[in-house]
């Protein structure tokens, strides 16, 4: 769960991460925006994304729990407002630069920038993590 500080007030997100390489990932998911902090207006938003990222443990060894991370990539949201007399809906890709730690491999506290080159945005969110192993 997380905010933008803006529209939308509240996001969910929900990814998954794929690890090809050591000390490297992509995150591949879903944000979900609401509340568009307006009286009358209502608002949704979803945002897939992809990213690539460099993960640093912890500990030297790399058996520590948890590291920091940053990366970058891409997304595109789908938006809609619902006002009393109108709908709008917009469609805006974004790149997104990613920053986070992991603490103790299942607290997951991360930023995210995300630009249209028009603007910038951003995500500052919190969320359990569940890491499978070999």
């Amino acid at each position: 769960m997380g905010t933008t500080f803006a529209r939308p007030w509240l996001v969910g997100t929900v990814h998954g991460t794929l690890a090809p390489f050591r000390n490297s990932f992509f995150h591949i998911g879903l944000d979900a925006g609401f509340l568009s902090g307006e009286a009358g207006v209502g608002y949704y938003s979803l945002s897939p994304f992809a990213h690539y990222a460099f993960f640093k443990p912890f500990s030297k060894l790399g058996s520590g729990k948890g590291g920091w991370y940053i990366g970058v990539g891409g997304g595109y949201m789908f938006s809609s407002y619902r006002f009393p007399t109108d709908i709008i809906n917009e469609h805006i890709p974004s790149a997104n630069a990613i920053a986070g730690i992991n603490i103790g491999n299942f607290l997951d506290i991360s930023y995210t920038l995300r630009t249209n080159f028009k603007g910038v945005s951003h995500k500052l969110a919190m969320g359990y993590v569940y890491r499978f192993r070999d």
